[in-house]
């Protein structure tokens, strides 16, 4: 073999070496396999081909800084041998194909793009050394022994850290929540399992706290990084298997994702390297546990898991997890941001005496203040002006919240966000009461209601009329039962729609505002006769009797029954319910006495 082919193959060896850890890699790596997988090869010398790419590349990677030239010079003298045993079996028309095919390799590695340390963030005088030459002794196939220097640079030693995933920006105006931080700290500091889940409602931004966590992991070089959307568990798999790739697993093939993405699970749960894992989203429980990273105790983890989600579920503390609650901003937070955000537009004029109402009315989701922030730089109003708008009976969530306003591309109209799992939830046992269950409420005070009223015979005969029809219908359901209220709230509560705690005396089940009233305006009008008149029935039958001393759950009953008035407007015109709130006492006066004042008016 000439001495043009030799020389072919060696620079052909520290062509992986070179493009190890780089952002040509994974288009590198499909290319040599392919040449080792042409037509008139060995069945499955492709697959034998990526893995020991994929080892090598893996040795390349734990060597660290320090060994990093001496396993480029092994790595480059056995792919030397592997290129010139593969050029002695070619011939004829397939040999000058695979000699454009490796000159081509050389050339891809001469130019490789590493998105983990871009061209320029290494000075001159950082850079590493270039290596001594190594001596690589080649024996063709005639017996020729020919010595061939290979000079390899180790600037091009993979670096760290490694990100798989895109980690969202951080928003304009980022507040760091600083409380949520700390326990967040502290709780990674008392377990060993490292494993922490960020539970919350739509649009507190969760995912935002998870993507400062990211950021700031990068910056301390921790050594991988993985986000992977967790909305659907294939995309799980999908990322980790592209994560095994990365990390050069060697028991990942490239060829099926469930086997890489297992294999990188393995290698995490033995790697001496750092990394976090990052689960945004997580939306099926079941689905989604076989593909939780595993995390070390004893010494030390060396590796973090974080994951966010709406849902509020016992599984989610299993195996040592810890479950931090993340709610809306705190009204020094929600000042903060609106200050910064309007400072950074040069409309901090829009900001005047309103501003705290205009939290308030928002209940401080993040994401409602992001979006009504952009909505009043863009119309040039202040927050006077949209808090009327907003607080009008004629304005639309959508319409004063638009996606126009989603400054940050959070990418949903906010009623899809705020009621993003409802669907989800009517689906799960009881089936079909979800929907029904959260209109209701949406018309009851967001401040809390007590839990009895879902025991009332008004609430289970309204779940019972309204049950969403399962699909196909073989027989008439039974009548829900208020057992199966209470689990319709349980479910609610699990999908983080409402809260139920039952630790808040007579207000066990709140709502926040912007989900109550994004439920409300999803109601058909058609529907709110009968939901107003089981929700006032059910309070009537709550309201203690004549001369029973109840003066916590009465105020509770009287701020309910105002804001059903207010939400239900002339559909409330009649109801007892009203002459009740207004004497004190439960009073069954004539269903035909309508009031004559305004409805507030009677609630002094």
């Amino acid at each position: 073999m000439g001495v043009e082919l030799i020389t072919l193959a060696t620079a052909a060896g520290r062509a992986v070496s070179q493009a190890a850890g780089t952002g040509v890699w994974d288009v590198f790596r499909d290319r040599v396999a392919r040449q080792f997988g042409r037509p008139g090869r060995r069945p499955g010398d492709r697959a034998a081909a990526l893995t020991q790419l994929d080892r090598t590349a893996g040795d390349l990677f734990d060597a660290g800084p320090g060994r990093a030239g001496a396993a480029q010079e092994r790595a480059a003298a056995a792919w030397a041998l592997r290129f010139l045993e593969l050029l002695e079996e070619t011939v004829g028309a397939d040999r000058s194909a695979l000699i454009a095919a490796l000159q081509e390799l050389v050339d891809l590695a001469s130019h490789p793009t590493d998105d983990r340390d871009p061209a320029g963030s290494r000075s001159p005088s950082e850079e590493e050394p270039a290596s001594d030459p190594v001596t690589t002794t080649i024996v063709t196939s005639n017996g020729t022994v020919a010595a061939h220097h290979i000079h390899v640079s180790t600037s091009t030693a993979p670096s760290r850290p490694l990100l798989v995933g895109v980690v969202p920006l951080l928003a304009s105006a980022f507040q760091p929540r600083e409380s949520i931080r700390h326990e967040i700290d502290r709780s990674g500091g008392q377990h060993a399992t490292g494993t922490q889940v960020l539970s919350g409602p739509g649009g507190v931004g969760k995912s935002q706290l998870a993507a400062a966590l990211a950021h700031q992991a990068r910056g301390r070089d921790v050594d991988v990084v993985v986000w992977a959307d967790a909305t659907e568990t294939s995309q799980i798999v999908t990322t980790f298997a592209r994560a095994a790739r990365q990390v050069w697993v060697p028991d990942a093939t490239g060829e099926d994702p469930e086997h890489d993405a297992r294999a990188f699970l393995n290698w995490l749960a033995v790697t001496d390297s750092t990394w976090l894992v990052v689960l945004d989203d997580l939306t099926d429980l079941g689905a989604a546990m076989p593909w939780w990273p595993p995390t070390r105790a004893g010494s030390g983890p060396r590796g973090r898991v974080l994951a966010t989600t709406r849902l509020r579920d016992a599984r989610l503390s299993g195996a040592g997890r810890t479950v931090i609650d993340v709610g809306t901003y705190t009204p020094a937070e929600a000042f903060a941001y609106l200050h910064e955000r309007m400072s950074s537009a040069e409309a901090t004029h829009l900001l005047d005496t309103q501003a705290a109402d205009l939290v308030g009315a928002l209940g401080g989701l993040p994401l409602a203040l992001s979006r009504a922030a952009a909505f009043m730089i863009n119309e040039d109003i202040a927050c006077r002006d949209y808090l009327r708008h907003l607080t009008g009976r004629a304005g639309r969530l959508d319409r004063l919240l638009p996606r126009s306003a989603d400054t940050e591309g959070y990418g949903r109209r906010i009623t899809a966000s705020l009621l993003l799992t409802l669907d989800a939830a009517d689906r799960y046992g009881p089936v079909g009461l979800a929907v029904p269950a959260l209109r209701l409420a949406a018309h009851l005070d967001p401040a809390g209601h007590p839990q009895a009223l879902w025991a009332t015979s008004a609430v289970t005969d309204y779940l019972t009329a309204h049950r969403t029809p399962s699909r196909p219908r073989v027989h008439r359901p039974d009548p829900v039962t208020s057992q199966d209220a209470r689990d319709a709230l349980r479910l609610l509560h699990r999908h983080a729609l409402l809260t139920h705690a039952t630790r808040d005396t007579d207000r066990e089940v709140r709502l926040h505002v912007l989900t109550a009233r994004a439920a409300r305006e999803s109601t058909a009008a058609a529907d709110l006769p009968a939901i107003v008149r089981a929700t006032a029935d059910a309070l009537l039958e709550l309201w203690p009797d004549p001369g029973v001393r109840a003066p916590e759950l009465t105020a509770v009953l009287r701020a309910n029954t105002a804001a059903l008035a207010d939400f239900a407007g002339n559909l409330l015109l009649g109801h007892p319910i009203l002459l009740a709130a207004h004497r004190g006492p439960r009073s069954h006066g004539p269903a035909d006495t309508p009031p004559t004042r305004n409805l507030y008016g009677l609630f002094p």
